[in-house]
């Protein structure tokens, strides 16, 4: 049978969370394990009923562009044009991903550098 079961709460140090560098288990929390001798996870439990907060994408993060390195004599795709940075696929909360051969970086990186003097 795999599952979750309720586990002792583990402590690191010998004083079972009486200590200043080691909490004790918060109130109303419920530390679960798939064994005795395995990592595990605290329940905790939510302090507003009824409320759910949605997921809001951090508004930094406009896209996620994947550089990839093509297998020698493969195909780069249409390296040499922005069609491939159009977003491909979207991850859970909505932020765009885009896949970029690392071809089209190097050229475009050379074309954008300022120059130094």
């Amino acid at each position: 049978k795999l599952g979750f079961v309720r586990q002792e709460y583990p402590y690191c140090r010998l004083n079972q969370g009486q200590g200043q560098f080691e909490p004790p288990q918060p109130d109303k929390s419920v530390y679960v394990a798939p064994s005795a001798n395995s990592m595990g996870i605290l329940l905790l439990k939510n302090e507003k009923r009824g409320r759910s907060k949605t997921v809001a994408p951090n508004p930094v993060l406009r896209s996620l562009n994947v550089v990839y390195a093509p297998p020698e004599g493969g195909d780069a795709g249409d390296g040499d044009s922005t069609s491939s940075l159009d977003p491909q696929v979207v991850d859970p909360s909505s932020i765009p991903i885009s896949f970029i051969s690392q071809d089209y970086l190097e050229t475009e990186i050379k074309t954008t550098a300022i120059q130094s003097s």
